[in-house]
């Protein structure tokens, strides 16, 4: 059996055990790194499955791929649990989860947040892969104050804000956990806010207007510009600057369709496209522009510059040079 701890990535893999001892010890390595649940297979002999996990600062990612299987969140499995958690699962392929408000026939990239608190079981085909990010229950109620509504619901993959949830989620592998390309506090920001957005697109989920949000709005989005170079600079900075809750600054931001990360991004885009083009930053490199812009990579600057822009940074500053010579 590979169980490992590499670079602060958990690896384990059934692919040197035994046969017939696969789905247990499977079963008893979940337990550990995730959740108690009674695990079924139709061929218990050919059972196979990978896992890895990582946290991300208060949140945990965890990938796991395998056999087909048939999980159950039974009442002795929650007695024999430890506190209670979130989850936010998506899968690569079809699913279904049933949970005591119903059925959910899951297509792929569609997401489903569970309480632990409660029974449920997932039913997942062969070849199947998931991601599932362990959300703590404080952290989720900044967030969503009333999740209960949303627990067991498809969170559409194909909806305007599921679909950017989706492809985040997607792209926070165990190992970009443990070597995030952004600070982790606004990694873990932008999963609660998108999530927020996703949920607003429920009817039952739906958040009120707030008086006086179009002003509100215009403050959060002047600060986020002003202190975008800050290194590192999180919603909660920006939230007490202008003595708002950060999951009030979250709230107006989504009920216009936006995101604290999102408007962080562009306004650092705008200062390092400024000094790509001006002459007086020509003794700097690129790396150092993108790095007093707010980007403490290097590789991640070029790649929102390219999709921003259609440009690397470098092209940037070769096109304006020309221009101006």
């Amino acid at each position: 059996m590979h169980d490992s701890q590499i670079s602060d990535v958990f690896r384990w893999s059934t692919e040197s055990l035994p046969r017939s001892q696969r789905l247990d010890a499977y079963a008893e390595t979940l337990a550990k790194s995730l959740i108690t649940v009674t695990t079924r297979s139709p061929d218990k002999n050919s059972f196979q499955c990978e896992m890895s996990s990582a946290d991300l600062g208060t949140l945990k990612v965890t990938t796991i791929t395998g056999s087909t299987k048939d999980s159950f969140r039974t009442r002795r499995d929650i007695a024999q649990s430890g506190g209670r958690v979130y989850h936010l699962a998506v899968g690569v392929g079809s699913w279904k989860f049933v949970h005591k408000a119903g059925v959910a026939d899951l297509a792929p990239g569609d997401l489903v947040l569970i309480d632990t608190r409660f029974e449920y079981s997932s039913h997942l085909p062969e070849g199947f892969s998931t991601r599932t990010i362990t959300l703590p229950v404080d952290w989720l109620h900044t967030w969503i104050p009333d999740p209960a509504a949303l627990i067991g619901q498809c969170i559409s993959g194909q909806s305007v804000w599921g679909s950017v949830l989706s492809s985040y989620i997607a792209s926070l592998a165990p190992e970009t956990a443990v070597n995030p390309p952004l600070p982790a506090s606004l990694m873990i920001d932008q999963v609660g806010a998108l999530l927020a957005m996703a949920a607003s697109e429920i009817p039952a989920c739906a958040p009120k207007a707030i008086t006086g949000q179009a002003e509100m709005r215009r403050r959060i989005v002047d600060c986020i510009r002003q202190r975008s170079t800050d290194l590192p600079l999180t919603a909660a900075d920006v939230a007490a600057s202008l003595d708002l809750s950060a999951r009030t600054l979250h709230r107006i931001l989504a009920l216009g369709g936006e995101s604290f990360g999102a408007i962080l991004l562009d306004a650092r885009l705008e200062v390092a496209a400024r000094m790509l083009r001006a002459m007086q930053f020509n003794h700097l490199t690129v790396a150092e522009i993108g790095r007093r812009a707010g980007f403490l990579d290097s590789s991640h600057f070029s790649r929102t510059c390219l999709a921003r822009y259609g440009r690397t940074p470098g092209k940037l500053r070769q096109e304006q040079g020309l221009h101006q010579k």
